[in-house]
């Protein structure tokens, strides 16, 4: 006789290990998802306690320029001192250095260069107060520039030059600070706009070392690239953390800067963020594999010998019993002898 539920017990067991390798997948890949998840989360925590010290940074450097701004406002109504001072200033026409003096008043710089001997104080303490500024530059709209230097030194002439000649003159009109992320070699400039009512004088522009205001950020991620880009989204390539790999490889990741116009990126190797999504991937499948096994071995092992054999036995019992043999079965399954003695009996009544 045919026994349908050893029959049922096998397909049974097929649906288990079909289903212990589903949950295990799917386990796993949860898992996996929380990883990569994960990952990206603290690359983004990474970024924007970065960029909150940056904007920090910034905050200072707006806040000393604007200092400027306005005490330069302020010394353009004091009178000019007697004294014989002269500044050299280099003029953008001929491209050349000439010393004006102070009390030269049919000068039309006369009211700035007042301005600039006062402010000379602003220009000789910037790099300690603010080390990341390389320099303070003014520039007059009447075509001459100072440097707050007893000289013009000649590269940085020819830089300043070279700079003003290639600037989008309507940005020099902007009521506004502006940003313009590429100056000289290897530096950055924020153009502060000095007017007088609604006059236009000129502009301060303060030289910044991205390099050295972002070092002490870089150093707390020295593990991870990190990059400016400016308010186009392309790279200013004097800020980035280390020499940077290829990029196509890599995720990016942007933060906007509250103070200024351009933005904090970090990379993020690809490989990097699916290798370890990967290696927790295996490890929980396996580990399911392992545990959800277990349990159903066990499960199906004592299905087996609990239900599948007794029941086997009992369908032996009845065959011996129809064969009209007394006894039947010698050893019942525990707990079964009920089972067993009424299918005697019922035998028993059938042959009576």
């Amino acid at each position: 006789m045919k026994n349908p539920v050893y029959t049922e017990y096998k397909r049974a067991r097929i649906i288990g290990i079909i289903l212990i390798i589903a949950l295990s997948i799917f386990g796993a890949f949860a898992h996996y998802l929380r990883a990569v998840d994960d990952s990206v989360l603290q690359t983004k925590l990474r970024l924007n306690s970065a960029s909150s010290q940056i904007d920090t940074k910034f905050s200072a450097l707006l806040a000393y320029a604007t200092a400027l701004q306005k005490t330069a406002q302020l010394k353009l109504l004091l009178p000019v001192p007697p004294a014989e001072i002269s500044l050299p200033l280099l003029s953008f026409t001929d491209a050349e250095t000439v010393n004006v003096a102070l009390t030269d008043i049919e000068h039309p710089l006369s009211a700035e260069l007042n301005m600039l001997q006062q402010l000379q104080p602003y220009f000789d303490l910037v790099t300690e107060v603010q080390p990341f500024i390389s320099n303070i530059y003014y520039i007059s709209e009447q075509g001459y520039a100072y440097n707050g230097l007893v000289r013009w030194p000649d590269y940085i002439a020819e830089q300043i030059l070279s700079w003003q000649s290639g600037i989008d003159q309507g940005t020099t009109y902007n009521r506004e600070t502006t940003f313009h992320a590429q100056f000289m070699q290897d530096q950055s400039v924020l153009q502060v706009p000095l007017y007088e009512d609604d006059k236009k004088l000129g502009r301060f522009l303060f030289a910044l070392d991205l390099k050295q205001l972002l070092k002490p950020v870089y150093a707390l991620y020295a593990n991870t690239d990190l990059m400016l880009l400016d308010q186009a989204g392309n790279l200013i390539p004097h800020s980035t953390s280390r020499n940077l790999p290829q990029i196509d490889q890599h995720l990016i990741h942007v933060q906007r800067l509250a103070n200024t116009p351009w933005s904090l990126a970090v990379l993020e190797p690809k490989t990097s963020l699916f290798t370890s999504g990967l290696n927790m991937f295996v490890w929980h499948l396996v580990s399911y594999l392992v545990l959800l096994s277990i349990l159903f071995f066990l499960m199906h092992y004592r299905f087996k010998r609990r239900v599948v054999s007794p029941v086997n036995r009992l369908f032996i019992h009845i065959e011996r019993l129809g064969k009209s043999d007394v006894q039947g079965v010698r050893h019942i399954p525990l707990g079964w002898n009920d089972i067993f003695d009424k299918v005697y009996r019922l035998t028993q009544q059938d042959k009576n």
